[in-house]
């Protein structure tokens, strides 16, 4: 029996009677659940039965019911579709102490915790509605919501400018760098002529005067002293007698 049609025979019987004891597994129930209205005040949502499930040991009597259910829908006896089902029954259990999970589909999601008890997780699938009547969710918006006219989004109105604003100057194109030309040789000056020694004709000047004035000085002594002179060379060549002699 493979786990699909355990989901449907579970499906189509807790639809009739309520509740479905599944015989070595536990119990499959119905909790009625309200309308209401979604989180949000926005959906009423239509009233409906949760399925949830109860671990517990059902004996094969307590279960007939169900293996009835089965046995139609596998196409044979009570006894052969108790095996069937003992066999479906053992993959859940096995795949739920491996992985903790086990998919029913169309139904839910069979889960275990550390401590290996089993729960189960209805899908929307499987909100069955009272009397057979699918409702769907009406959508609701309040009075004030509806008579208030959506803002149509303007642009606000830009003040024209008092002056007119001044065109911002272009950036100018740098230019390029050009190599610096390179300087051009000036011609070399010609020597100009050395100027005369002025300093030395000037001290060859003052020498030729000096001796000049020297010699103007010499001849002036030399006339003024003549007349002593005479005296003076004869007593320095003769002596006193000889002078006397010479009559001198």
């Amino acid at each position: 029996m493979e786990v699909g049609l355990f989901s449907k025979c579970i499906k189509e019987q807790i639809g009739d009677l309520g509740q479905v004891a599944v015989p070595h597994l536990g119990i499959f129930s119905t909790e009625f659940v309200g309308a209401g209205y979604s989180d949000k005040l926005t959906t009423i949502n239509p009233p409906y039965y949760r399925v949830s499930f109860l671990k517990k040991d059902v004996s094969s009597t307590e279960g007939n019911a169900f293996l009835c259910r089965v046995a139609s829908e596998v196409g044979t006896d009570i006894d052969q579709a108790e095996v069937e089902l003992g066999w479906c029954i053992s993959r859940i259990c096995s795949e739920l102490e491996g992985s903790k999970v086990c998919a029913l589909p169309g139904l839910g999601l069979m889960k275990a915790n550390s401590k290996n008890e089993f729960f189960f997780i209805s899908s929307e699938e499987t909100e069955l509605y009272p009397e057979g009547l699918l409702l769907d969710p009406i959508c609701v918006k309040r009075r004030s919501e509806e008579r208030k006219p959506e803002p149509v989004a303007t642009a606000p109105a830009v003040p024209e400018p008092l002056f007119e604003p001044e065109p911002e100057p272009q950036p100018q194109p740098e230019p390029e760098p050009q190599p610096a030309p390179e300087p051009a040789s000036e011609p070399e000056a010609a020597p100009l002529p050395e100027p005369a020694p002025r300093k030395k004709s000037l001290a060859g000047l003052i020498v030729l005067l000096s001796i000049c004035a020297l010699i103007v000085v010499a001849l002036i002594l030399v006339y003024i002293c003549q007349v002593d002179m005479s005296g003076l060379l004869d007593r320095l060549l003769y002596t006193q007698e000889e002078l006397e002699l010479l009559g001198r």
